[in-house]
């Protein structure tokens, strides 16, 4: 098969988007707001949203730390990594 050399440009629909300001959110909060608004997304009873928020900083497992135990020792100025199973940000 051969490489598309259609250049007209597409064109969609406008479409609207629901952009939310909420300043300051403790992250648990703005955490479940997100969860909330996926599930109403997903069921078709919101359209797009973008949530524009602040959170203060805090420390994030991941995944694989699920149900183990873990120390913690923490610093402001410790950089997070997407690598890390520990994250601050």
């Amino acid at each position: 098969m051969g490489i598309a050399t259609d250049t007209t440009p597409v064109t969609a629909a406008p479409r609207n988007l629901d952009v939310r300001r909420l300043g300051l959110v403790e992250y648990g909060a703005g955490l479940e707001l997100q969860k909330e608004l996926v599930e109403e997304r997903r069921t078709g009873a919101i359209g797009d949203t973008l949530l524009l928020l602040e959170h203060p900083p805090v420390i994030t497992l991941g995944v694989k730390t699920r149900g183990k135990q873990v120390n913690i020792v923490a610093s402001p100025d410790v950089p997070g990594s997407r690598r890390r199973r520990v994250k601050q940000h």
